[in-house]
């Protein structure tokens, strides 16, 4: 049996005639917040589906080959970070504390005793 790898041609595509583009954006995002979309033109457009969780972007001006669109879209208020980073002390300083004092607890006990 022998394997075929089958690729596609890099030119020769035909002009893409569509002027809507759709975009995933979780209904997560979204969920009590404003969403705004930012660079489009004067006569662009945008519609956002939460059901379908589907941002409509549609362009006005499709007769220019090769034109790109440059986009942002974003939530307000932004969304909270899922996680906070730990770090050193945020971790470990009760651990820490109580060593220290233990420690300290033990080494005066000893000094004292010597004399």
């Amino acid at each position: 049996m022998t394997s075929k790898t089958v690729r596609a041609p890099i030119g020769g595509h035909p002009a893409l005639l569509s002027r809507e583009t759709e975009l995933f954006v979780p209904h997560q995002l979204t969920m009590g917040r404003r969403l705004i979309v930012e660079g489009l033109g004067d006569e662009d457009s945008w519609r956002y589906d939460s059901a379908r969780q589907t941002l409509f972007v549609v362009t006005a001006d499709n007769s220019t080959p090769g034109r790109k669109h440059r986009l942002e879209a974003y939530v307000d208020p932004p969304p909270r970070p899922l996680f906070i980073v730990n770090d050193f002390w945020g971790d470990y300083s009760g651990k820490v504390l109580t060593f220290s004092f233990v420690f300290f607890a033990i080494l005066s006990y000893w000094l004292m005793s010597r004399t």
